[in-house]
């Protein structure tokens, strides 16, 4: 079993993390998933409204049905004002893991953290993620529970696909991210698919 930093604090055996993409990642996916030794996860809201309470609360419970595993729940964070029964229910289950995507997490990262979940923050910049790591490790919650993420190439901030003709790729690249965060050790980072950068902790870690 590889142990990092990342695997004690999920508590997985593989330092490994399943995209919470909506509608297409569902319970059965994260399931098998977790069931494997790594953090599934299930996307809990979109854009359009078309995930509800119930569909939140039926992948939970598929979850816990077939493993006692960790696992998580993802939310477009700027999605989260048009549903957020969705995110009061995953902090009702305790899920976990609250993963936040393509904005500011604002008070939504808070109340995970005072629920005591380990949150994750994908974010599309440096500077970005060093506004999110503030987040993380001071406010009313104190101690650290999330992670920023710097993504390469792939989306910009409002979840559009990035081109390599933008000024940014190269910049915004996970390698040269990592470069830029190598010493910011107080939160871990995960580097996903190639595109992303994940700094993590847990609150009152």
């Amino acid at each position: 079993m590889l142990k990092t930093r990342l695997t004690t604090l999920l508590g997985i055996r593989y330092p490994i993390i399943s995209a919470p993409m909506a509608l297409a990642s569902g319970g059965g996916l994260a399931t098998a998933v977790s069931a494997a030794g790594a953090l599934g996860t299930f996307g809990a809201v979109n854009p359009w409204g078309a995930i509800g309470t119930d569909y939140v609360q039926d992948q939970i419970r598929h979850i816990r049905s077939r493993t006692d595993r960790p696992f998580g729940a993802g939310f477009i964070t700027q999605a989260i004002q048009r549903a957020p029964r969705n995110f009061d229910a995953a902090l009702d289950e305790a899920v976990r893991v609250i993963i936040f995507s393509f904005a500011d997490p604002g008070p939504w990262l808070i109340r995970a953290k005072q629920a005591g979940a380990v949150t994750v923050c994908q974010v599309q910049s440096f500077e970005a993620a060093r506004k999110v790591r503030w987040a993380m490790t001071a406010g009313p919650a104190g101690g650290a529970g999330p992670a920023a993420g710097v993504q390469r190439g792939g989306r910009d901030a409002r979840g559009r696909a990035r081109r390599r003709s933008d000024p940014n790729w190269e910049r915004s690249g996970a390698a040269g991210h990592r470069r830029r965060l190598r010493h910011r050790r107080r939160l871990p980072h995960l580097l996903a698919g190639g595109s992303k950068v994940y700094p993590m902790s847990r609150t009152g870690a």
